[in-house]
């Protein structure tokens, strides 16, 4: 809830903005201040006889971000929401409601009213081809431009947009009211865009449900059946029966991790709830308001604490970074023009002269000076990286002489390069849907959608007619927005097909065929001889086509020579980028032209025009980002933050967001944190700590660590064969503390503000120093769990008590200094992960 939202819940709902006595400076008039829960504003004293109230309700109607959807029902009231949808199936008539009244006891003694103004934004989805009526006395604006006559003029088009809407398509506009003229303005910003049907949009799978209550989930506990082990007494041997944990007079948070759930108790655990959670989890961190778990197959899974049973929030951590494309000969310095390739005018020339001034090297690239015709466009086609997903810029320095030898000019001219989705030689069918039609350049499947017009002339004879067709994404569904080509064979001179020329990348016609292309707004495709074939490109996604057959179809199984035709298309970016400069200032400037993400080639175009133009140090920069793998995962409870950990790097996790932290000297599988403190171990022998939260490392080596723990003034680490060693913290070196059994469990005890662990027996020490240790009673004896030092897992919590459990499996065991033994509790109902406490 954004400051001002809070400030109106919170508040009364009439709030007087005058005090007869302001706290603030006289002489600093229009401080506003918030006093329990009222707004004031300090006045100066001449105007201390004006009061103004604020109808907190009225005000924020129209600055709510809410959509009200409708369907088959145009009427707009402004004072409900600012956003609309309307779906309509049939003619739809639009009527808009004026804001409410001011009302009477807001008008000023003066007779002066606050006037105000209500902004409202509307889409309608077309869902069949229908008719809109507007309101007589609304005032458009424009609702966009067409290109009409001979020669062409650029005309704007006024509002509303003409009816029919076609169907498959929305239209957005900006609607404006005026209080003090009564009058409705209305700007048109999108017409006929090809949309999704609101009534079968699929929910947004990355928005997390709304948080549910903490008992929303099902009993952790599983007090029906007995522990999965045996235990016996350890100084009797009698045999114990498991019996009910107490609840803690303090909350105690505790989390258990099982192979697909978590289990939370809020009482030391006594009772437990349990919620489905993402499967096969590596690692998990729990705070008192969050949990995150990293998975084995590389995710990061995040769910607020009040919110467990509403869906676990994916956290793809991504990492930004920058890179440069080589670029050959981009600074002429080979003394020759290869590979730029010569594609209009007259070649240039490479310059090592004083004039104009070399920026780097001993070349530049001019124009001829003693050509009739200097004008020149030189370009090379670049390799574009898969890891440059963010962003390309392409710059070069450009010079312009002196304009006594004649006007000139410098362009740099970029355009991108995609291939064109690959066309499959083998077919199947399913209702309206053509499985296997084409492979995408990335390696997805692609299927082609008969959207409308049915499947005439496609699987049997037909005389055809207009089809809305899809290629979209076999997966999921979704449409495919890249270049793709629809083939069509068997194309006799009683056949056609037109198609809108704006969707046309090109016409694909192999060697021999008798095609001709007519071209106009529609492109119409003919045959001069019987079975002929051919290929249309079309830029992206959906279109419509019409097939004009005499009882006949076309086939849209590809020949070879089709697909080694389309194969080899280069569908360049629309529009190409540019960037020129006239200046003849005696400078180098540098031309710039920068470009989103780009997939395939970058097709780069050096243009002068006139006698005096040059170009220098052609680069390219590119931007990227990576999505790491998790492979482990930190709770850090001074910073109340979790840290994640990649095959790269470190992030801070709060609030389901992220923040990179830096890169890691090595994949981190296991971790500890707290506060700018951080511990990692790798699967080498690798082991690294760092006190400026991931900034700088420092590295040692320690073989077959299993586990890796953070305090205040320690870093330590447990080896397999069950020693604890420390870091120091000024030179990285690494030093024997103790030498225990092998595996055993450590953990920090911040109650007794000492290490707590376990040794074969099974028994449990305690220590400071790792120089003088106390032993607990020992725990429970059980010829099923095992009585080493690594059967047994250990969490002392906050409040004193200590829990137990058994390996990986269900079975809990708890020690409370009055009871002066272990006990052993009812078993979770499924198998413990690991445990950590929250508080």
């Amino acid at each position: 809830m954004t400051f001002q939202r809070k400030l109106f819940a919170d508040a009364p709902r009439e709030n007087w903005g005058f005090d007869a006595s302001p706290t603030g400076d006289p002489e600093k008039a229009g401080v506003l201040e918030v006093r329990g829960g009222h707004a004031f504003r300090s006045l100066p004293a001449h105007v201390e006889n004006r009061e103004h109230r604020i109808e907190h309700l009225l005000e924020t109607t129209t600055d709510l971000n809410t959509l009200r959807y409708k369907e088959n029902d145009g009427a707009i009231d402004p004072a409900l929401a600012s956003r609309w949808m309307l779906r309509a199936s049939g003619d739809l008539t639009i009527s808009l409601e004026k804001t409410p009244a001011v009302p009477g006891d807001q008008i000023h003694p003066l007779g002066v009213a606050r006037q105000r103004e209500a902004d409202v934004e509307v889409v309608i989805y077309s869902a069949a081809a229908v008719n809109i009526t507007w309101p007589s006395g609304v005032l458009w604006g424009r609702a966009g431009y067409e290109l009409t006559g001979d020669p062409a003029t650029l005309n704007e088009l006024p509002g509303p947009p003409a009816n029919p809407r076609p169907a498959g398509t929305a239209d957005r506009f900006m609607l404006r009211y005026n209080e003090r003229t009564g009058e409705w303005w209305a700007t048109v910003t999108h017409t006929a865009v090809a949309a999704a049907d609101p009534s079968t949009q699929p929910p947004d799978t990355t928005v997390p449900e709304p948080p549910e209550d903490d008992d929303g989930g099902e009993d952790g506990l599983d007090s029906d059946q007995t522990p999965d082990n045996d235990y016996t007494d350890p100084e009797t041997g009698d045999t114990l029966t498991p019996e009910a944990i107490p609840p803690t007079t303090s909350e105690a948070v505790v989390y258990a991790l099982h192979g697909a759930a978590i289990s939370r108790s809020l009482d030391g655990g006594a009772t437990w709830t349990r919620w489905t959670a993402p499967s096969a989890p590596y690692a998990f961190s729990a705070l008192p308001g969050s949990v995150a778990i990293a998975t084995i197959s590389g995710e990061l899974r995040y769910a607020a604490s009040n919110a467990l049973g509403n869906g676990w929030l994916n956290v793809p951590l991504t990492v930004d970074y920058s890179l440069e494309i080589p670029v050959p000969n981009g600074g002429f310095e080979t003394g020759a023009l290869a590979p730029w390739t010569l594609h209009a005018g007259t070649a240039p020339v490479l310059r090592d002269g004083a004039f104009p001034p070399q920026e780097e090297g001993s070349f530049n690239v001019g124009a001829d000076p003693m050509a009739a015709s200097p004008d020149f466009e030189i370009g090379q086609v670049l390799t574009v990286p898969p890891e440059a997903n963010a962003g390309v810029e392409v710059t070069v320095r450009a010079f312009v002489g002196d304009p006594v030898l004649g006007a000139s000019s410098a362009t740099l001219e970029v355009a991108t390069q995609k291939r064109v989705a690959s066309l499959n030689t083998g077919l199947s069918y399913s209702g309206t849907i053509i499985q296997g039609f084409a492979t995408s350049p990335e390696g997805y499947a692609l299927n082609l959608e008969i959207e409308s017009g049915g499947m005439d002339g496609f699987t049997g004879d037909g005389a055809g007619n207009t089809k809305t067709i899809a290629i979209k994404y076999a997966s999921d569904g979704s449409l495919y927005e890249g270049p793709w080509a629809l083939p069509l064979t068997d194309f006799d001179p009683v056949e056609s097909v037109q198609v809108w020329a704006a969707v046309v990348e090109s016409v694909v016609i192999p060697d021999g065929q008798d095609i001709s292309v007519t071209e106009a707004s529609t492109l119409t495709i003919t045959a001069g001889v019987d079975d002929q074939d051919a290929a249309i490109i079309f830029r992206a996604g959906r279109v419509q086509v019409t097939f004009n057959l005499n009882n006949s179809r076309i086939g849209i199984l590809p020949t070879v020579e089709i697909a080694d035709a389309v194969e080899a298309q280069e569908a360049p970016s629309i529009p190409v980028r540019s960037d020129t400069t006239t200046d003849t200032d005696g400078q180098w400037q540098t031309l710039r032209v920068e470009l989103g993400k780009v997939e395939g080639g970058l097709d780069v175009r050096l243009i002068g025009t006139g006698p005096s133009v040059y170009f220098d140090n052609v680069k390219v920069s590119a931007s990227g980002f990576e999505t790491n793998n998790v492979s482990t995962v930190a709770q850090d409870r001074i910073f109340a933050r979790h840290v994640a950990f990649t095959t790269e790097g470190a992030f801070d996790v709060r609030d389901g967001g992220y923040t990179y932290l830096g890169p890691t000297p090595f994949r981190a599988f296991y971790a500890a944190a707290s506060g700018e403190g951080l511990l990692i171990a790798g699967n080498a022998g690798q082991i690294a700590s760092s006190m400026d939260s991931g900034s700088t490392w420092r590295t040692a080596t320690l073989p077959d660590v299993n586990g890796v723990y953070r305090s205040r003034g320690d870093f330590l680490a447990t080896t397999t064969d069950g020693k604890v060693h420390r870091l120091d913290l000024t030179t990285g070196a690494v030093s024997e503390l103790h030498a225990g059994d092998a595996g055993a469990s450590l953990a920090r005890d911040r109650f007794r503000t000492q290490w707590m662990g376990t040794k074969d027996g099974p028994g449990v020490y305690q220590t400071r120093d790792f120089s003088t240790f106390t032993d607990l009673p020992a725990l429970p004896q059980s010829a099923t769990a095992g009585n080493g030092a690594g059967d047994r897992g250990i969490l002392p919590l906050d409040i004193g008590r200590v829990l137990s459990t058994s390996g990986t499996g269900r079975d809990l065991l708890w020690y409370d200094e009055g009871h002066g033994s272990w006990r052993v509790g009812f078993p979770l109902g499924e198998g413990i992960l690991d445990l950590q406490e929250a508080t």
